[in-house]
């Protein structure tokens, strides 16, 4: 009769790298990945061994504190934007839904019904010569039109 599976015990080599690459901050599925075991097999691991569960915890507290320490790029808090509509012509105004989501829209309105929740950017896409948008969080300029997304510039 054998003995009943100790994760400790068994693979040690594997609960090693799971736990290191869950200190430097990596997901679970990402430290699965890099102990060599698939994340389901992590997952029962934890519920059948409350030592390893606490050690994967803490060693995510920890991956979670490092990562707070890095330094993030800051989006501008404002960002040029076009100041006409891309379906009239017409001025593009500042609007707010529910008092207090901001959106874009046709100062036409309601003549003209386009409205955006993300700024149009000032220059239009060089591929397609469709209006392009900043993203939510003013990292980088997506065309809706062709697809093509760049960072920003």
């Amino acid at each position: 009769m054998s003995s009943p599976f100790e994760p400790w015990r068994d693979r040690q080599a594997a609960i090693e790298r799971l736990l290191e690459a869950r200190r430097s901050g990596a997901t679970l599925c990402q430290a699965a990945a890099a102990a060599g075991v698939h994340v389901a097999t992590v997952c029962r691991w934890q519920a059948h061994d409350r030592t390893l569960r606490k050690a994967l915890y803490d060693a995510e507290q920890q991956g979670c504190r490092q990562l707070a320490l890095l330094p993030r790029p800051r989006p501008p808090s404002y960002v040029p934007c076009h100041p006409l509509c891309p379906a009239c012509g017409a001025l593009v105004v500042v609007r707010r839904a529910f008092g207090f989501l901001r959106f874009w829209g046709c100062s036409r309105w309601p003549l003209c019904a386009w409205a955006s929740w993300r700024p149009r950017h000032p220059r239009d896409c060089p591929a397609c010569g469709g209006p392009r948008y900043w993203s939510q969080s003013r990292l980088s300029i997506g065309c809706p039109g062709c697809g093509r997304r760049v960072p920003c510039e």
